[in-house]
């Protein structure tokens, strides 16, 4: 019987405030997951999770903890694209718990997740916010490898999304896709009723404890983005929702390139006119 080495891997880092600015409090890695932070001008710590093993395939369990004590700002993104690979046995799994204290904001901005044909992922986010705290959440998928003529047939992937303010639940979603049955033969996303040249999706959730009518002023600057830029010509769509104590972003488009078209501007508004992470560019 052939043996295939798993990858059991964590890591946590934590943002504290102190003498007017946001720094490092905790770090801790293990196995191939690893923390940077690079040096940049945002008003806040920056961090990038790197998964050393180069993706995840079946077996494979990734966990990232992330905290922003009192006060501070934490925005955490990937180095790259996290791949999710064919797997021979039971789903890779990766895990994250986010944290932010009495007045911290934390960003949660990883690049795309690209599925492979024959992957089976399993993703659970939890973020846990004190009552006057804020977070901001990006998750894209890209349905197989377009530019190489990819396109899934067999694949599944599972994430679940549960948010709590002051220990009461806020927001919670789940999603399964099941290539076989979700995706037409040529990958794209066919059971949400939008065409056939759809391979590309994302949801951006923004938790804040504004009032109603000042996320709809925002709201409303992220519709506008879209019919300013144009980028929404084709077959791609941007659906903007207002909810209590929150903002939802879904969006669908042709590729992954098309729908960072379209995230790049949209996260820009949402994080007060800053870029996105560098490493996105790179």
């Amino acid at each position: 019987m052939q043996m295939r080495q798993r990858v059991d891997s964590q890591a946590f880092v934590g943002a504290r405030y102190r003498n007017g600015k946001s720094v490092l409090a905790e770090l801790d890695q293990r196995g191939g997951a690893k923390v940077r932070l690079p040096a940049t001008a945002v008003d806040g710590l920056d961090a990038v999770l790197i998964n050393t093993a180069g993706g995840l395939t079946g077996g494979d369990r990734v966990q990232w903890r992330c905290r922003a004590h009192a006060r501070a700002r934490l925005r955490v993104s990937t180095a790259a694209s996290e791949k999710a690979y064919r797997s021979h046995g039971p789903s890779g799994q990766q895990h994250a718990l986010l944290q932010a204290e009495s007045g911290a904001h934390l960003s949660w901005l990883p690049q795309e997740t690209i599925v492979f044909e024959g992957a089976s992922l399993e993703r659970s986010l939890s973020v846990e916010l004190a009552a006057d705290a804020s977070c901001l959440i990006c998750e894209a998928l890209v349905f197989g490898r377009q530019a190489m003529g990819e396109r899934l047939n067999d694949a599944c992937i599972k994430d679940t999304w549960h948010i709590h303010r002051d220990g009461k639940l806020l927001h919670k979603e789940a999603l399964q896709i099941d290539a076989s049955v979700d995706l037409c033969p040529c990958g794209s996303v066919a059971a949400f009723g939008l065409g056939s040249e759809l391979a590309a999706m994302a949801t951006v959730l923004l938790c804040d404890a504004r009032d109603s009518a000042s996320l709809e002023l925002l709201a409303d600057r992220l519709r506008a983005i879209d019919t300013a830029t144009g980028t929404l010509a084709g077959k791609a769509t941007v659906g903007v929702s207002v909810l209590p104590g929150r903002l939802l972003v879904r969006l669908l488009a042709e590729d992954g390139w098309q729908l960072r078209q379209l995230l790049v501007p949209l996260l820009t508004q949402l994080q007060s006119g800053d870029d996105v992470p560098r490493v996105w560019h790179v």
